[in-house]
């Protein structure tokens, strides 16, 4: 493995040319580095940045930092810890009491989010010292804010350790910035904690929780961030810079979203005409100054968004609740990006050309109708997610905003759901060497979705197909037909208690009709696959014949192309909720489901373990596995379990050899239906972070995760349950 020196770390490595340190304690971390005494910067990492894997970690801000010739003490977090760490704050008190921040003639607390409370928090420590906190929580003790839901794994940390109340201390801090979005009715009611007297609320209206992203997008975020930390910004320069964001989409998508969630979605269509005769306008004024400076240099006469031009009529700026400013973008032989642009040639009713604005790696890019996709094949895949489920956002490292969208062609909604598969797609193809793609990643979603909501004819049936109609007209002025690669399924999550063969049929009619009226609508000429998770139950019960339905879809419905990838049993399940996935977990198994596809398009077969036959000899039951490897038990519980036995025989080991599980009781077991369950039928108390059927059972396939980084990948058994026969061999 090579490992990459992070930049910090190459000023003060033994023969670097400036003093600092670096301290690990348990799930955090510091780094020091001394440019100097006129002012640090203690950063600490927001959720987003917690948990960097690789050795060339960077503390948040470290490059803005350096650049500014400021001594940095970035501090990290290994995940959502809200820094409740006994250690961690042993080491900044010994810093306080080492006389280690009165070096500096200033000093200022950074960070977002999390890291926001951070800063708030142990200002403290620092008395004299600025702050500058952007969408930040106040505490998570839910003895204070009972009604903050949205970080739950933070709510479980320790908030009886000091510094766990940022509303307190904050009495003889200098300058405290607080910056969020007051729309957002969580982040004002955790500013709203704060000493009103004491801070500098600044509104980012329009940049919900994610004031710094927004910030960044404006090309914003360092010059607010340079005179918050030297304790020069005012709230008229503020404002006077966040007249910006009104040139980002981001912002426009965050103020439909607070239209919506204060009930007037009935604006949104006006507020969006709004926002298209604004780009309009102003695409016109940037039309009339290329012409301009192609022909006469004298000077416009009129500004519009911060460019000459010639006159132009005004638009009066809309409200703050109504109100989003177009993508600043060029005309005539210029594409739309503040980006590079290279070998920029007209085609087609469109641009194309060469770019490094997505992730800083040049790239082919088509722009047409307002829209920018990254040059890929004529065929445009579809990968579509149906049904019901509850879906994490995920933490990819991209977000693949030019290969993966939506049938708007829009590539920046959640990374969740079939947008997930196809990032989690892209990024598998990029490290095979293969081509990226245009995918149509499409969620037609409903937790908690019933066998009547998914038949065709409903509701959300007729939806799904109207969104693929839409997506082949979208794609048809790019000359990209759209061919369904694959469907993954997720149904009768509200119904566990059908019986197995009512799920078997269920499952066998949605798929013929999607695959049915799917190919009329897109004309391609061969069916899609169907991709299925086999459901866990939930954390307290695991009964549903659902799942055994789930296990037998390949070999019950043998025409269909139904892959199983993998069963959910073995991924952690986020905390307090009944069946819902952690996101880590649900990136392990969007990647298994991409991982099952490919082999199998690449002619390679991929079934996990299952079992399809138990033969009774003595005390000895011997169950019979389909698999494509030797079996192995990893850690943990085995998973097996005997129901149907009248004189009590209990299990007293299991062994495995090859396909072949040998489950050892402590006696002959008898009665009329003797079954050997496999992860399935188990019950729990909930008070576990996984569902309750459990087991331990793979083949020897593994692979390192590529989307969680320390995890192997396996494929484990499916779970199953079987009739034991008498066995006279």
């Amino acid at each position: 493995m090579t490992h990459k020196i992070p930049e910090w770390y190459g000023e003060i490595f033994p023969a670097g040319p400036r003093d600092g340190f670096f301290h690990k304690f348990g799930e955090h971390a510091a780094s020091f580095v001394d440019r100097g005494e006129h002012q640090l910067v203690i950063s600490f990492d927001n959720l987003s940045d917690a948990g960097f894997p690789d050795t060339d970690i960077k503390p948040w801000a470290e490059n803005f930092v350096r650049d500014n010739g400021w001594s940095h003490l970035g501090v990290y977090s290994r995940g959502p810890s809200w820094y409740r760490d006994a250690r961690l704050i042993r080491f900044l008190e010994w810093l306080r009491d080492d006389g280690f921040f009165t070096r500096f003639e200033r000093v200022t607390l950074i960070g977002t989010s999390m890291g926001g409370f951070a800063a708030l928090a142990f200002a403290q420590l620092i008395p004299g010292a600025n702050v500058v906190s952007l969408s930040p929580q106040t505490t998570l003790d839910k003895n204070l804010v009972p009604w903050e839901v949205r970080f739950q794994k933070g709510q479980v940390r320790d908030w009886t350790l000091p510094y766990s109340d940022a509303a307190e201390g904050l009495d003889q801090a200098g300058k405290v910035y607080v910056i969020y979005d007051k729309l957002l009715r969580e982040d004002k009611a955790q500013a709203d904690r704060l000493p009103q007297d004491k801070i500098i609320a600044l509104n980012a209206i329009g940049c919900g929780h994610k004031s710094a992203v927004a910030l960044r997008r404006m090309e914003q975020l360092k010059p607010v961030m340079k005179l918050a930390i030297t304790g020069e910004l005012t709230e008229a320069s503020f404002y006077q810079m966040m007249r910006s964001r009104r040139n980002i989409l981001f912002y426009r998508k965050v103020l439909e979203s607070h239209l919506e969630a204060r009930g007037r979605a009935d604006r949104i269509p006006a507020f969006r005409r709004a926002f298209k005769v604004r780009r309009r306008q102003i695409l016109a004024a940037e039309g009339a100054q290329a012409e301009a400076a192609s022909s006469d240099p004298a000077p416009a006469t009129a500004t519009v968004a911060g460019t000459t031009s010639a006159p132009v009529p005004q638009v009066p700026d809309v409200t703050e609740a109504q109100s989003v400013p177009p993508l600043p973008r060029s005309t005539g032989a210029y594409p739309r990006t503040r980006a590079n642009a290279w070998m920029i040639t007209e085609q087609n009713g469109g641009l194309a050309y060469l770019s490094d604005q997505y992730e800083n790696t040049v790239i082919g890019f088509e722009e047409r109708n307002g829209k920018t996709l990254a040059q890929t094949p004529p065929v445009a895949l579809g990968m579509l997610t149906y049904g019901g489920q509850v879906f994490p956002d995920l933490p990819f490292a991209e977000d693949g905003r030019f290969h993966v969208v939506d049938e708007n062609l829009d590539g920046a909604g959640p990374l969740n759901g079939a947008r997930a598969i196809g990032v989690c797609d892209m990024l598998q193809c990029r490290d095979a060497g293969l081509a990226g793609r245009t995918v149509l990643a499409l969620t037609q979603n409903q937790p908690g979705i019933t066998a009547a909501e998914a038949m065709p004819g409903s509701d959300f049936y007729q939806a799904f197909l109207a969104r693929v109609k839409h997506a082949v007209a979208a794609l048809e002025p790019w000359g990209k037909p759209l061919f369904i690669d694959r469907i993954a399924l997720r149904l009768l999550s509200a119904a566990p208690q059908v019986t197995e063969a009512e799920a078997d049929q269920h499952y066998s009619d949605v798929m013929k009709a999607l695959r049915r009226d799917l190919t009329q609508i897109t004309g391609q000429g061969a069916y899609p696959a169907f991709v299925v998770c086999q459901s866990g139950g939930t954390r307290t019960d695991g009964t549903s014949q659902v799942i055994l339905s789930e296990a037998r879809l390949a070999l019950d419905n043998p025409t269909l192309n139904v892959i199983v990838a993998t069963p959910a049993y073995p991924f952690e399940l986020m905390e307090d909720m009944p069946a819902t996935h952690s996101a880590r977990a649900q990136m392990q198994i969007t990647e298994l489901e991409v991982l099952a596809l490919r082999s199998t398009q690449d002619g390679q077969p991929w079934h996990c373990p299952q079992m399809i036959y138990a033969g009774l000899r003595d005390e000895v039951v011997t169950a019979d596995f389909s698999t494509l490897s030797r079996l192995e038990l990893q850690g943990g519980a085995h998973g097996f379990t005997i129901s149907g036995c009248d004189n009590g025989a209990k299990i007293a080991s299991v062994r495995v050899a090859g396909d072949k599980v040998q489950v050892v009781l402590d006696k002959k077991p008898e009665g009329k239906d003797l079954r050997l369950n496999y992860a399935w039928g188990q019950t729990a108390d909930g008070s576990g972070n996984h569902l309750a059927n459990q087991g331990a059972l793979t083949d020897s396939w593994q692979a390192e995760s590529k989307t969680c980084p320390g995890e192997t990948l396996r494929r484990y058994a499916l779970s199953a349950a079987v009739k034991i026969f008498e066995s006279h061999h």
